[in-house]
């Protein structure tokens, strides 16, 4: 290789031997081999660490942890954000029409509108926050 290509491949100023063949660049010591192939496939960062695959088991490549939960649990989430929902609309319906009761001097309303709007947080609240079980991974 010409010094041009020496000079491409130096990401940070500082660019040295440590003896043994091995080419020091940002920190990370490359052996000549590696840092060809990190020529060749036009790595963007040489100093991120080389990727592996994952180790082989018995059946094929060992998988790591489950996070996709219990079976149906995406369902009760969505219908928790469905339930939240439906009661978010409620309260825009309430409040609006609280607001016009007001404004037309109609208070008598405004007490029964409260409650439901409380009632209707404290729904949302308790979905929210109902007790959750740890998924198993």
């Amino acid at each position: 290789m010409d010094d041009a290509d020496e000079a491409a491949f130096v990401v940070t100023p500082e660019a040295r031997s440590d003896g043994a063949g091995a080419t020091i660049v940002g920190g990370t010591a490359l052996s000549a081999a590696e840092r060809d192939r990190r020529l060749r496939q036009h790595v963007g960062n040489p100093d991120d660490p080389s990727v592996s695959r994952a180790p082989l088991g018995s059946s094929g490549p060992r998988s790591g942890p489950d996070y996709t939960g219990t079976p149906g649990q995406l369902a009760i989430v969505q219908g928790q954000v469905y339930i939240v929902g439906v009661i978010l609309v409620a309260q825009l319906w309430l409040i609006t029409t609280a607001l016009f009761e007001l404004l037309s001097g109609r208070i008598g309303v405004l007490w029964p509108m409260a409650i439901a709007s409380l009632v209707g947080f404290l729904v949302a609240l308790v979905v929210f926050l109902w007790p959750r079980r740890a998924t198993g991974g």
